[in-house]
């Protein structure tokens, strides 16, 4: 009739964990970001006042920064691991070492965008009254101006 079906036992199959390391070593600073932005929301429903993410304390960047790169860090190695003693049975070392240099890149450049952020927004906040001032001072010239086309002059001041 037929020949019986032959079994590929010791077939080679690429390692799910270095494609995790791998897609977490590239997205990971998406990931971080999300978190941020979550913290910042459990502040804002515990407080009750606003504070956007990049005006939040330090735990919630150090928490984003370890997020975005540590876990792809691990990950990589493991699968890493997982593939050495899998008696050549899993492949993906290379999906994994892209996963541990991506970790590697962003845990690097993460803190040098996180100091060139907090330093712009620093500089907001300083300039920020300065422009409060000037959009007053613009509203009170508007409202002189309007009384004075109304009044045919400018308001005097009390003697």
């Amino acid at each position: 009739m037929g020949e019986p079906e032959e079994k590929f036992q010791n077939t080679t199959r690429i390692s799910k964990l270095a494609i995790a390391a791998m897609l977490l070593g590239i997205f990971g600073p998406l990931c971080g970001f999300i978190v941020i932005i979550m913290i910042s929301v459990v502040h804002f429903v515990l407080s009750e006042t606003y504070s956007p993410f990049f005006l939040y304390p330090l735990d919630a960047l150090v928490i984003g920064y370890l997020i975005s790169w540590l876990p792809a860090y691990l990950i990589a190695k493991g699968s890493l691991h997982k593939i050495a003693v899998s008696n050549e049975l899993l492949r993906g070392t290379s999906y994994a070492k892209i996963g541990i240099k991506a970790a590697i890149v962003w845990a690097i450049l993460l803190p040098i965008f996180m100091v060139a952020l907090l330093s712009a927004i620093r500089l907001g906040v300083r300039i920020s009254p300065g422009v409060t001032c000037g959009s007053n001072l613009a509203g009170v010239g508007k409202a002189l101006i309007l009384y004075a086309n109304d009044h045919d002059a400018y308001p005097q001041p009390d003697k």
